[in-house]
């Protein structure tokens, strides 16, 4: 299961597929939306100007939004790639947001949020006892006091960083699949639950985490001329990765299921 097979079979899926891009259109223009309002938010507050309590929260909502349509998104490229579909629409991003699968998507969502943020904590930690250390630092620089308590505690935030974001990317990366799961299970009429989803994934993901890891490190490139075109790219990025990632989670789940024969035949 090598990267480059991967993108292959993901190219060859997208080649001739219809609607890629209107999949894609309304998560990616909210998205950019919302970041340009986001910014423009930031630039008013900058110069003081106050921003009213609902609008500020408008980029939340459409951030809540987006990864609706983006789960949908995801639902309708893993039916083209088993060829249970052979034309995409916009209409198809809206899946998650209908029956049956509205309020599992959005307890799988919040669930995977939560974890997500409880999990980052300890990064957090380590990000504000080195923004302490590194304050403290400046000011016996100035005042030619001794640096190294403040070294110290700058050094064991950096720590507490590194340890907390390796932990807070493995577990990310650990439930990453839990949207194509909950897909599977529900059109299988197997669903249990979101925090069963995202055990499953977890289970699923053990021993494969870093070779996804790096999957995904090597569209850095292609992440990065999406930034550089504005966006624009975007539009050929996201469908190339999401494609790529469920490739992935093809292999990883047939294999899986070739497992568990395996083991029921030696029973």
């Amino acid at each position: 299961m090598t990267h480059s097979l991967l993108k292959k079979e993901a190219k060859a899926c997208l080649e001739n597929l219809p609607g890629k891009i209107l999949l894609y259109l309304l998560p990616l223009l909210l998205t950019l939306f919302q970041f340009g309002l986001q910014v423009h938010q930031r630039y008013l507050l900058e110069m003081g100007a106050a921003i009213a309590t609902a609008p500020s929260l408008f980029p939340l909502l459409l951030r809540i939004i987006s990864a609706f349509l983006f789960l949908s998104a995801s639902f309708a490229l893993l039916a083209a790639l088993r060829g249970q579909k052979d034309k995409l629409t916009v209409n198809d991003s809206t899946l998650s947001l209908t029956r049956p699968y509205f309020w599992k998507s959005t307890f799988l969502l919040l669930f995977r949020y939560l974890l997500n943020t409880l999990w980052s904590l300890t990064f957090f930690i380590g990000v504000v006892i080195l923004t302490v250390g590194t304050i403290l630092a400046f000011g016996a620089l100035n005042k030619g006091n001794p640096l190294t308590g403040p070294l110290l505690l700058s050094g064991l935030g950096l720590s507490v960083t590194i340890i907390g974001a390796i932990i807070a990317l493995n577990r990310k990366i650990a439930y990453s699949m839990a949207g194509p799961i909950m897909y599977d299970q529900i059109r299988l009429n197997t669903y249990i639950g979101s925090v069963e989803c995202l055990n499953d994934s977890v289970a699923l993901m053990k021993g494969h985490k870093w070779q996804y890891f790096k999957l995904v490190c090597s569209f850095i490139g292609w992440f990065i001329l999406v930034i550089f075109s504005l966006g624009i790219l975007a539009f050929y990025v996201i469908p190339y990765y999401k494609t790529t990632s469920l490739c992935f989670y093809e292999k990883l789940r047939k294999a899986h299921e070739a497992e568990l024969a395996d083991t029921s035949l030696t029973e």
